[in-house]
């Protein structure tokens, strides 16, 4: 039997999450700690405060086959994970905007990609031990974020940005045994992520980014390494 999370876009989820984060996003720029970024001298009084940004990535969960079979064990499934793909391709796309020379905000889109499960099981019935698994599955998705992050300026051109965020994603997946489709599910969450960019100013306009997430699903964590370009305008 193999299980597969399958990561898809959804109209439904982008219109709910556009109606969560957008308010989110507006507040936060109307909100934002302003006291701390009025100390500071304005930087870019004269340069391009809008940017938008796009990349791909590689996600990889920490999921193992070992915490998977304990978890099947501890709910008394006769069930054995015997292959984990736990990577994939990740893309985003996003919008952003910079108070000042360090500080900026950002909101957009994410896809993470999928994990795949191969599971040998002996069940009795097929619906509540679709269930269980449902609940162990390691967990991945799609969804919309923003985010909030300092720029510490090595030179003019390079910098370093921590970043803090949130993340608004849904995964679905299904359950195949022997290529027969036996169920689909979906799960959602909203949690937080965090991470740390390495970007490269070519001109007032043109950059490109290096940088790393980490995303705190409840059961599980997926690292994302991004290659990213940047426009501003």
């Amino acid at each position: 039997m193999v299980i597969r999370f399958n990561e898809q876009q959804c109209g439904a989820l982008q219109s709910k999450c556009k109606n969560v984060l957008l308010p989110i996003f507006l507040l936060s720029a109307c909100y934002f700690p302003m006291s701390a970024i009025a100390s500071q001298k304005d930087d870019v009084t004269d340069v391009l405060r809008w940017y938008v940004a796009g990349g791909i990535g590689y996600a990889s969960s920490s999921a193992s086959m070992d915490s998977i079979n304990r978890q099947f064990n501890a709910a008394g499934l006769v069930a054995e994970a015997t292959a984990l793909d736990k990577s994939d391709l990740a893309v985003t796309a996003y919008l952003g905007y910079r108070f000042n020379k360090h500080w900026f905000i950002e909101s957009g889109y994410k896809d993470v990609g999928e994990v795949k499960v191969n599971i040998s099981a002996t069940y009795d019935d097929e619906l509540v031990f679709f269930d269980e698994v449902r609940k162990i599955h390691p967990e991945s998705g799609e969804g919309l974020f923003v985010a909030a992050g300092y720029h510490f300026y090595i030179n003019e051109q390079l910098s370093v940005a921590p970043q803090l965020g949130v993340f608004d994603w849904e995964g679905k997946f299904r359950t195949t045994n022997v290529d027969e489709l036996k169920g689909r599910d979906e799960i959602s969450g909203t949690d937080l992520f965090f991470g740390l960019n390495f970007h490269y100013q070519f001109n007032s306009q043109w950059g490109v980014g290096l940088s790393w997430d980490r995303i705190q699903f409840d059961r599980d964590e997926s690292d994302v390494i991004w290659l990213s370009a940047q426009y501003r305008f």
